[in-house]
């Protein structure tokens, strides 16, 4: 397998793209250098904004970050839910404790810095002219004329804090130019591939061009539509509702009876959900990310590889540090062990992940992609596609791929699932071993999809096993320091399967609880996939009246739809469910 920096490399060279070029702005071509000859550890804020410029999604990578880093992110997003949820306390604490973690470069951390306090004065205090000359000292980092240059590569963060800077002119009555600022965002985010990429810039500028009424009706609205589209194929429930608040107004004007009731199809769930777990969250603000990302502690993951092993910080230390010390310092989070270092750890105790990593063995972002695109297709049903997909390609992933066979196979109903079962548990035995009453640390991104795979096999057969391994994953993530949102794919993932097991056991005050933590947990997190699954856990909670069973079950349609259009005859079992619990004596 390669390292993360041979195929960033590749990825460079390949798209003819210079290291002066790259990192321009942010720094020097020697640091980046490096980093592609893997000598040197990278921020991970300057990592995401180098592979977004290649136009790859860095979301679709797995970290390990040192605490000091984690730390930075953490309070980077304090700040920013500060913002978004109207609390200034929690949005200046967390600029100042980010603030005071400056990287030693530099350069990015003032642009994201900046960006804060223009979005702090934008969106939290509602005073333009003082976050006008915030907004321009960000951007004078990347872009010294504060003008896109249509050669020059730019990420999400960027793009976002020019549209900031637009939207701050437009509020100060530079109407002219602000517009042309978004459109020009707009058709630079056009050129990725990455549809995730997009849903970050696309649908903030739709939102605002058909707000502000630029452009032609027809524009708007088929802006719009485009937009709306992205954040259904992405999962994305932030910003949707506004998006759909925008259309409807269009379609009015338009007098389209069809396109007004299907928003309104859409919209009223979303909004009534919104509503209930999210009140207070502005839900228009262009500084919010959604969460789509994988993050461990490194002294948290040696720790806990070193405590399953059974080995002593003596063991561990020999041949790498002078005392033992050393390592008990990491494993409490007072040092952190350098490039070298960690990687010698790693080796020693046979987990191969670097600082920053594919979740699964690859050699470039394309086989990266293709993997994320069969899940994808495994996860909407879509059996024959995925299989066409994983036929056509050559992985070295093959633990990953064998897991995507075994759960088409199952869900086809070629196979029980008895030797699926066995041979999951197998694989999972030298890493992540379910035989065990605990575990010592919370899963990697593959281990999850085969515990999941698993659980989807065994639930019939013993689901109170599932639920007690399930159990005690979910502890792991209580002791962590690491806050649920860092690892969306990952929690989102047992969170619904935890609700799956809840439902069958009928525990209804935990499946209560469960249901509401990851309804609150979708709209933190800015997503809406788990929205259909979270309607249909509570479809079985106990002591709910056949007004609030049809209801929720109604729910489960729409956003089964919306966020995964699925077809007319699944949607119909939504309904077959609940007529049947019409007649049943336990209504």
């Amino acid at each position: 397998m390669k390292s993360i920096g041979t195929i960033i490399r590749e990825t460079r060279e390949s798209a003819n793209i210079t290291l002066q070029e790259l990192g321009d702005g942010l720094c020097t071509f020697q640091t980046l250098s490096r980093m592609e000859r893997d000598e040197r550890d990278v921020d991970k804020f300057l990592f995401d904004v180098l592979v977004e410029r290649l136009g790859r999604n860095p979301d679709r990578l797995e970290c390990v970050l040192s605490k000091q880093q984690y730390e930075r992110i953490a309070y980077y997003d304090e700040a920013e839910e500060g913002i978004v949820e109207g609390n200034s306390n929690k949005a200046l604490r967390g600029m100042r404790n980010f603030r005071k973690r400056r990287d030693e470069e530099g350069l990015l951390d003032d642009m994201l810095y900046y960006r804060m306090k223009g979005f702090y004065w934008l969106e939290r205090k509602r005073k333009p002219r003082r976050a006008l000359g915030y907004f321009e000292q960000a951007l004078r980092i990347i872009m010294p004329n504060l003008t896109l240059q249509p050669g020059n590569l730019y990420s999400t963060w960027e793009l976002e804090t020019f549209m900031g800077y637009a939207k701050t002119r437009f509020a100060l009555g530079e109407k002219e130019e602000a517009i042309v600022g978004l459109f020009a965002c707009y058709e630079f985010a056009k050129k990725w591939e990455d549809a995730e990429l997009r849903a970050r810039i696309q649908p903030k500028c739709a939102y605002y061009i058909a707000l502000w009424k630029a452009g032609s009706l027809e524009q708007r609205i088929s802006l719009c539509e485009e937009a709306v589209e992205l954040l259904r194929r992405s999962s994305v429930s932030y910003l949707l509702e506004p998006l759909l608040a925008e259309l409807s107004i269009l379609y009015q004007e338009t007098a389209n009876r069809d396109g007004l009731n299907r928003v309104r199809y859409f919209r009223e769930p979303l909004a009534e959900e919104i509503k209930e777990y999210a009140p207070k969250r502005l839900q228009d603000a262009m500084v919010f990310r959604w969460k789509q990302c994988d993050y461990h502690i490194d002294y948290e993951l040696i720790r806990g590889e070193r405590i399953r092993q059974g080995m002593t910080q003596e063991d561990l230390a020999e041949d790498i540090y002078k005392s033992p010390i050393s390592i008990s310092n990491i494993e409490c989070g007072k040092a952190a062990p350098n490039r070298r270092g960690f990687g010698k750890i790693m080796e020693k105790l046979g987990v191969n992940r670097g600082r920053i990593a594919t979740f699964v063995a690859v050699n470039s972002f394309t086989e990266l992609e293709r993997l994320w695109e069969i899940r994808k297709e495994v996860g909407l049903g879509n059996h024959q596609k995925a299989l066409q997909l994983l036929e056509s390609s050559d992985f070295d992933a093959k633990e990953q791929v064998m897991l995507y066979r075994f759960l088409i196979d199952f869900k086809e109903g070629k196979t029980d699932g008895e030797t699926y079962i066995k041979e999951i548990e197998d694989m999972l035995k030298e890493t992540y071993s379910l035989g065990g009453k605990k575990f010592c640390r919370t899963p990697f991104q593959w281990e999850m999809d085969a515990i999941i795979t698993w659980g989807g096999m065994m639930e019939d057969k013993n689901v109170t096993r599932v639920l007690e391994v399930l159990r005690n994953i979910n502890r792991e993530y209580s002791k962590s320091e690491r806050d649920e949102k860092h690892c969306y794919r990952i929690y989102s993932e047992l969170l619904a399967r935890e609700i799956t097991c809840l439902a069958m056991e009928h525990e209804g005050k935990q499946l209560k609880r469960f249901v509401q933590q990851a309804e609150r947990y979708e709209f933190v997190c800015g997503k809406g996939g788990g929205l259909s699954g979270i309607c249909c856990g509570r479809i079985r909670q106990m002591n709910r009246n056949l007004d609030q069973i049809t209801k929720d079950a109604y729910k489960g349609m729409v956003f089964a739809e919306l966020f995964y259009d699925r077809s007319v005859e699944e949607k119909q079992a939504y309904y077959v469910y609940y007529e049947r619990r019409q007649h049943s004596a336990e209504v």
